[in-house]
């Protein structure tokens, strides 16, 4: 299996450049909000979607962020205006060397599509996720075989979201665990082992 992670880390398995997968530094003040882990899997139902339109707690903005995971996860690639904003921004990684801004939801589209195109059964998998009033931090880990290789990747990064009106207004992807916390309001918190890390560190590139 091939792990690619760090700065810039490529995704390789066909060829192709990395497709942005991992904040922006928040400037709201440090109350701090942290939601409970989830306690039953996300079905993101038409009910789930309707429940999440008022968002007003970190509860109901973490629920929003992992009923879109599921919704991504089922094969609807596609940003759903049900938990996207028509005008919404996907920043990638400020480190890699393709980091871009893509605005509007064809944009993003656009870019899930060509992830899509590289891994036709690439998924999310959410390693922890937790809210400061409106802005979410989640450590996720995309997990895929290569459209035209079959290599595995794995490749972990921290998305932030900022939530408005019950969607997604805006994704900043981060390499680094830590720098994402902080660009929430919640730096210093560390994982479940006790200890802060990036996807540079964390992981290796390697083929097993």
């Amino acid at each position: 299996m091939q792990r690619l992670a760090g700065p810039g880390a490529r995704f390789a398995a066909n060829g192709k450049d990395r497709p942005g997968l991992g904040v922006l530094r928040s400037d709201m003040d440090h109350f701090c909000l942290t939601a409970a882990p989830p306690q039953a899997p996300y079905a993101s139902s038409r009910d789930d979607v309707f429940a999440l339109e008022s968002c007003t707690t970190s509860r109901d903005v973490v629920d929003l962020i992992h009923a879109w995971y599921a919704h991504y996860n089922r094969g609807d690639g596609e940003p759903s205006l049900d938990y996207w904003h028509e005008d919404a921004e996907y920043h990638t990684a400020p480190d890699d060397p393709d980091s871009a801004r893509h605005l509007g939801i064809d944009a993003i589209g656009r870019l899930f599509a060509s992830w899509r195109e590289a891994y036709p059964d690439l998924r999310v998998e959410v390693h922890e996720a937790k809210a400061n009033r409106n802005r979410v931090f989640a450590w996720i880990c995309f997990v895929g075989r290569g459209a035209a290789s079959g290599i595995s990747m794995q490749m972990e990064l921290a998305h932030v979201y900022t939530v408005h009106g019950g969607k997604t207004a805006r994704v900043v992807e981060y390499t680094d665990r830590t720098a994402a916390l902080q660009a929430v309001g919640l730096g210093g918190q560390q994982d479940s082992s006790g200890h802060s890390h990036s996807a540079g560190t964390s992981m290796r590139n390697r083929v097993e």
